[in-house]
């Protein structure tokens, strides 16, 4: 089930102009109609509408956001708005499992979660794009180990790292990085592949 987030997200790219969700009447009772011509129209409708909202999330994923310096003490450090549209997006782009938002959450990897300071921080916690192409799950799979093989980010890696674990499991996760390897045909592939093995391997 979605949470309420998604009412926040939809609000806001109606604001953005990006997509106008309402409608002139729901689809979701004509599935229910009698003539099956008409539960159609609204299976499409319906598939049609999730096809804009994704679009509409694709690109507040996008956007480019600039932390502000924030003084804690002596001390700078970034600061975001708390639950931004594009932490949202890229957060709902993971729920709704939306596969086409894959290479999008991927030049996202690194985008940090703007959560308050002083809280207890994780991987889950830190990097939204990281959870989402996790919770899509084998269709991420292909391009997160394509982007270890051309990264040269080592947290990039590690994140990549992560999602393939998550996805496919602590016992599996280093044989398809195994695989990878030995379908790799470039030697820059190779080593870098290698070292997000060897990296997985150490996290035992």
């Amino acid at each position: 089930m979605l949470r309420r987030d998604v009412v926040l997200a939809v609000a806001t790219l109606v604001m953005l102009g990006a997509a106008s969700f309402a409608a002139p009447e729901d689809p979701l009772p004509q599935l229910q109609a009698t003539d099956a011509a008409t539960r159609e129209r609204a299976s499409r409708k319906i598939l049609a509408e999730r096809d804009q909202l994704v679009a509409g999330l694709i690109a507040l994923a996008r956007q480019a956001t600039t932390p502000e310096p924030h003084k804690r003490g002596r001390q700078e450090v970034p600061s975001y708005p708390y639950r931004e549209p594009k932490h949202l997006a890229i957060e709902l782009l993971g729920e709704l499992r939306a596969s086409e938002a894959v290479e999008v959450l991927l030049g996202n990897l690194t985008y940090c979660n703007p959560v308050m300071y002083g809280s207890y921080r994780t991987w889950e916690s830190d990097f939204p794009a990281a959870v989402s192409l996790s919770e899509i799950g084998n269709p991420a799979l292909g391009p997160a180990l394509a982007k270890v093989a051309r990264t040269d980010d080592e947290l990039e890696r590690e994140l990549c790292c992560w999602i393939i674990e998550r996805v496919e499991g602590e016992e599996l996760a280093p044989i398809v990085l195994q695989l990878a390897i030995d379908k790799e045909r470039y030697s820059g592939g190779k080593a870098r592949l290698q070292a997000a093995l060897e990296y997985l391997q150490k996290q035992k």
